[in-house]
């Protein structure tokens, strides 16, 4: 009772009891009872309706309540699932979402309410990290691209390399292309497409036949070597040689070695130098002495004129009476 007036808290019989107690003049009163069916009140729920989404959206929280205050239990059914209070998209197609409240001793069970969204397929992308330059030997290589929807990722490629039971293999020097993609599903969208790059290195050899030894003084040697990759051999000298346009010149008689070398690009490796030791020979050279007129003794000295083809200093001795 609140101020003389009844105040319902929760179902079944409540009885009222009316009652005095008299004072001096008045005896005690009889009491006075009455009861009454307290029936289960009436409760309803509002449940306000998600939004549309897509397959592997975050989770959309549900708005539910009952005019009773009692917790409202949710379900869902279709490409859904309840999370807590709130629905996640598992897939594409319609999700409905049922809100229920049972009731108590107080409390009529709520009629259920449902509401369905629809759930559109999701978005994904492919996470394909970048490929570094490999060398041929190096092969096959692991491929790891996965995509955000977690269905299986398929690869093609260009260029020196190929894809045979979910490896990479590498075929020849040169430069590699892999593409990644996800064609999607009912649930998913096609991912775009992602393509990495690298280069793929080899070993090269050179080939460089044996050289004569030179002589000083003779014409310059023509030098010949080849590398295994096609890429231009160049030459050095060291000692009693030096190379000039792809020629081996003589400075001197004695040691000489000349070294080939291929320093590589983005598809070869180095190649190993190849060095040939020679002995330039000493040049033959000839003397040129003019004849001398015939004198008489006590006469003037005559010039003695005497060269040599190497352009050395010529020694002269005399044997006579001279």
């Amino acid at each position: 009772m609140e101020e003389d007036r009844l105040r319902i808290v929760s179902a079944g019989t409540c009885s009222v009891t009316a009652s005095q107690a008299g004072d001096a003049a008045w005896d005690a009163a009889a009491p006075v009872s009455q009861e009454l069916v307290v029936a289960p009140g009436p409760q309803a729920i509002s449940l306000a309706a998600p939004a549309d989404t897509l397959a592997g959206a975050p989770p959309q929280a549900i708005e539910a309540t009952a005019s009773s205050g009692l917790p409202v239990t949710l379900t869902a059914a279709g490409p859904c699932a309840i999370e807590g209070t709130a629905v996640r998209p598992t897939g594409a197609g319609t999700c409905t979402v049922t809100a229920s409240q049972a009731g108590d001793a107080a409390w009529a069970a709520a009629d259920p309410v449902s509401v369905s969204f629809e759930v559109e397929p999701g978005s994904q992308a492919i996470d394909f990290a970048a490929l570094p330059d490999v060398h041929l030997e190096a092969s096959p290589l692991a491929l790891e691209a996965t995509a955000g929807s977690g269905l299986p990722v398929e690869y093609t490629t260009d260029g020196a390399c190929s894809v045979e039971d979910g490896g990479l293999v590498l075929t020849a020097t040169g430069a590699c292309t892999v593409t990644a993609a996800q064609a999607g599903s009912d649930d998913w969208q096609p991912a775009p497409p992602v393509s990495r790059s690298f280069a793929i290195t080899g070993p090269q050899e050179i080939d460089f036949a044996a050289l004569a030894d030179p002589t000083y003084g003779e014409a310059p040697l023509a030098l010949e070597a080849s590398a295994t990759s096609g890429l231009p051999v160049t030459f050095s000298a060291d000692g009693a040689c030096m190379v000039e346009d792809g020629r081996l010149t003589a400075t001197s008689g004695g040691p000489c070695t000349v070294t080939a070398s291929q320093a590589g690009d983005d598809a070869w490796d180095p190649a190993p130098d190849v060095a040939q030791a020679q002995t330039v020979a000493p040049g033959a050279q000839t003397l040129g002495l003019e004849a001398l007129a015939d004198t008489l003794t006590g006469a003037p000295a005559q010039p003695v004129e005497a060269v040599a083809s190497s352009g050395l200093a010529v020694t002269l001795v005399v044997d006579g009476p001279c």
